[in-house]
């Protein structure tokens, strides 16, 4: 049986338990400082603060123009500050996830081909989160491209979520899995 190659192709498998280490750090640095510089970006348009700006235009009654008019300065300012961290945020986020698939599925002796297609759709999520934090930046910063940018945000904005969720799920799913014997 031919060896799948992991997607992470640039972190040796030997190393993948030290790497889940440091994004998992990184992942955690990003979180603790958006909680401690963020100022709360929820309004009446935007209940939800920054996710309700992810998801606008998405689901009814929500527009990007309509969120970012409802911010203040100091708000603004704080939605500029997590999108550009937010690309910290994804390459922390993204690789933990998908290196966690791998140790499981390497960890119970199966489900390697559907787990490394998870684990690769991982890499997917973290170039559609930065498509949709670059679309989000322009939108805020008043581009004259609005709705170009708000079609890139919206296409991007629902299947990075799922991608996470799967990624999620496998890993908190797998927990109650017990290792294949060969």
């Amino acid at each position: 049986m031919q060896k799948l190659k992991t997607p992470f192709v640039w972190i040796g498998p030997n190393q993948h338990p030290k790497a889940l280490i440091i994004f998992t750090l990184l992942t955690i640095c990003c979180i603790a400082i958006d909680k401690m510089s963020g100022v709360d970006v929820s309004t009446s348009v935007a209940p939800y603060g920054i996710l309700s700006y992810e998801f606008a235009g998405i689901f009814p009654n929500t527009s990007a123009a309509e969120v970012v008019a409802a911010w203040d300065e100091s708000q603004r300012m704080s939605v500029a500050f997590n999108l550009g961290l937010g690309f910290f945020f994804l390459v922390g986020y993204s690789h933990t996830i998908g290196i966690a698939c791998l140790l499981r599925a390497k960890a119970l002796n199966r489900f390697a081909k559907p787990v490394y297609i998870i684990a690769s759709l991982q890499l997917l999520v973290a170039t559609l989160d930065a498509i949709e934090n670059f679309s989000l930046w322009q939108l805020l910063i008043g581009s004259n491209y609005d709705d170009l940018y708000i079609l890139l945000s919206n296409i991007c904005t629902i299947p990075k979520f799922v991608f996470v969720l799967m990624g999620l799920l496998f890993c908190i799913l797998s927990l109650f899995f017990k290792k294949k014997i060969d």
